[in-house]
């Protein structure tokens, strides 16, 4: 059915933004992904694709993306949510790749914000489409969102994938409050049957437990209709004394990364592994 390949679709997907967006040291030429698992001090250390070239065989994930493309979709494109700063529509990536969201051509997105002033503002009109622009001096939304959108658009999957920008953060910071992060989640899970988002993407990260274990039961919740994606962390802290999150919640994969000599620019959570 087309739910069915639509899911399968997801997941595969899924796997390769967390790869793309998240992870610093990609898969070499040589190996398509990992079957077994080692340390930088293994014998065989060259197989594992994580301690392999810095950086992304193109050529070859083409190759396997046009099998998993057979059949899917163009009026139901899986939908990936950026929990974050927003983004900069009028950026040339956006302009030149077509994988925003969009609803008669005007590109859509919510402001999660709590205490914005704006939050909750759905389908924003003309006037207030800049309430979820990315305006942050580093455009940490923009960032991530447009290497999603190359990503996407190197793989001609332009017709099947679209981003869709949640604010979560004031214009002039990229802190993420975890209210606004939990609301970001529920507008989510509230507009399922109409806007759909698959994937949620969370390139953030937090170190205080309580702050994220109070929305535990949200994101176990919201996991069972969508796959969230979330960084391990962003400091090169030990993740065993000092975990991340929301990464180290039930319901979410947590996306780590590491270079050719085994040193993690991301360091991963060890909680629920």
């Amino acid at each position: 059915s087309k739910s069915v390949m639509k899911r399968n679709f997801k997941f595969i997907l899924t796997i390769a933004l967390a790869l793309a967006v998240l992870v610093t040291a990609l898969l070499p030429t040589s190996v398509a992904m990992a079957t077994q698992y080692g340390s930088v001090s293994s014998d065989n250390a060259d197989v594992f694709w994580y301690y392999g070239e810095n950086h992304l065989n193109i050529s070859a994930m083409k190759g396997s993306v046009s099998k998993w493309i057979s059949g899917a979709d163009k009026n139901n494109p899986v939908v990936i949510g950026v929990i974050d700063t927003g983004v900069n529509f009028a950026h040339e990536v956006f302009q030149k790749t077509n994988t925003l969201y969009k609803v008669d051509g005007k590109e859509q997105g919510y402001n999660a914000f709590v205490g914005s002033g704006v939050a909750g503002v759905k389908n924003p009109t003309a006037d207030e489409i800049a309430n979820v622009v990315d305006k942050t001096t580093n455009s940490h939304g923009t960032a991530v969102a447009s290497i999603m959108a190359m990503m996407i658009h190197e793989l001609g999957l332009s017709d099947y994938i679209k981003i869709y920008p949640i604010k979560a953060s004031r214009d002039d910071t990229t802190a993420f409050p975890d209210a606004s992060v939990a609301n970001g989640i529920k507008y989510a899970m509230d507009t399922q049957d109409t806007l759909g988002i698959d994937v949620l993407n969370l390139a953030l990260c937090g170190y205080v437990a309580k702050d994220y274990e109070k929305h535990q039961q949200l994101f176990l919740n919201a996991s069972s209709d969508m796959v969230i994606v979330a960084a391990a962390g962003n400091d090169n802290y030990v993740s065993s004394s000092k975990a991340g999150y929301p990464a180290s919640l039930d319901g979410v994969l947590s996306v780590m990364g590491y270079d050719k000599d085994g040193d993690g620019s991301y360091e991963i959570t060890a909680l629920h592994l």
